[in-house]
């Protein structure tokens, strides 16, 4: 009978969602044009370096670079991924608690997720940098922690804070007639969260969750600032080892480009999810 019940609170919403047709006419052939461009274009300088490789022409020297610089990407890839991850496990425990009734859980909370969100990223970033060391030793047992870790914690940190708003705006959202109701079905917070708010803020807080992976995958390149070898610290080798200052320019737009390309694509699919959650 509960399970009913608590169906029924939430069926406006599953009809909104069935009735709708949210991104049916989203035309995911323009989400892909930027990325396919680019691996063409790749395709492209990379064949040019093994048809003319003594040429001194830039697509060559682009694409005898393009393997090392594509490494770069995917260590910065990797580090959003996984500050991701942890940001997102670290901001829903802080949301939760921004949601507790209790105010000793509460108060010392709010202060630390606005530190977080407001303090400057670089800054932050070089804070974490110094303030921790390279190593821990735990009993005996050194445990490496190298610059790439550390820019994982510091964005992690970061976007546990966004992670924390988001999740208490979604919650917030929810009309309060839905916690009325489950109340008088006799449902704890902690049950009317797990079956009946919770689902309805997942679709609300995927947006915004995407816009903040597309803010950090901007913000990644600056992990080259504190030893990690990633795209922006290989393009700068390239530049070097070829001591050519016509480089400078192509290298980097090289590089952007591919950062652009990941970058629309998740701007496409922020779009699609929007009009899905609608």
């Amino acid at each position: 009978m509960t399970t009913v019940m608590v169906a029924a609170l939430t069926s406006d919403e599953e009809c909104r969602g069935v009735n709708q047709r949210p991104g049916a006419n989203h035309d995911w052939r323009n989400a892909f044009a930027p990325l396919g461009i680019a691996a063409v274009g790749t395709a492209g300088v990379l064949l040019s370096s093994r048809l003319w490789p003594e040429s001194g022409a830039m697509p060559p020297v682009l694409g005898k670079w393009t393997p090392l610089l594509l490494k770069g990407f995917a260590v910065d890839l990797a580090i959003l991924s996984a500050s991701m991850v942890l940001g997102t496990f670290l901001g829903l425990i802080l949301g939760l608690a921004l949601l507790s009734r209790s105010r000793l859980v509460r108060w010392p909370v709010l202060p630390l997720v606005q530190l977080l969100r407001n303090s400057p990223g670089l800054v932050f970033l070089f804070f974490v940098a110094f303030a921790l060391p390279f190593k821990f030793t735990f009993f005996g047992l050194v445990v490496p922690f190298p610059g790439w870790s550390k820019v994982i914690f510091s964005f992690a940190l970061k976007i546990s804070a966004s992670v924390a708003e988001i999740l208490c705006g979604a919650v917030q959202s929810i009309g309060k007639g839905q916690w009325e109701a489950a109340a008088a079905l006799g449902l704890s917070r902690g049950q009317t969260l797990k079956l009946i708010i919770v689902p309805q803020c997942l679709p609300r807080m995927l947006p915004p969750w995407m816009n903040i992976v597309a803010i950090f995958l901007a913000a990644v390149p600056m992990a080259s600032l504190v030893g990690v070898y990633d795209a922006v610290t290989y393009a700068g080798l390239a530049i070097k080892a070829e001591q050519r200052a016509d480089l400078i320019i192509p290298v980097y737009a090289y590089a952007t480009a591919w950062f652009f390309a990941i970058g629309y694509l998740l701007h496409q699919i922020t779009i699609a999810a929007e009009k899905r959650g609608r």
